[in-house]
């Protein structure tokens, strides 16, 4: 990050070079916020993969699907059975 005197001496360097200075900022703030954005993405992914492997569980094992899911959201989650 900078100090105080790089943005001095940047000041005085005239208006081009504050203007380039905030453009270079302004990159560096997009790039931050497309890694946050994919790493939000990322973990959303892996949400959806495991409710629908989940429900797939469940169909696979002949429970309800909606009286499995409202089930995880009042403390009892469909279990699933450990059959060979």
């Amino acid at each position: 990050m900078m100090d105080r005197g790089d943005l001095v001496a940047v000041y005085e360097q005239g208006e081009e070079a504050v203007v380039e200075l905030v453009e270079r900022l302004c990159a560096q703030l997009g790039d931050q916020q497309q890694q946050l954005r994919t790493q939000q993405q990322m973990e959303g992914a892996a949400m959806f993969c495991r409710i629908r492997g989940y429900i797939s569980t469940v169909r696979k094992q002949g429970g309800e699907v909606l009286g499995a899911l409202e089930g995880v959201f009042v403390g009892e989650p469909f279990i699933p059975s450990l059959r060979g």
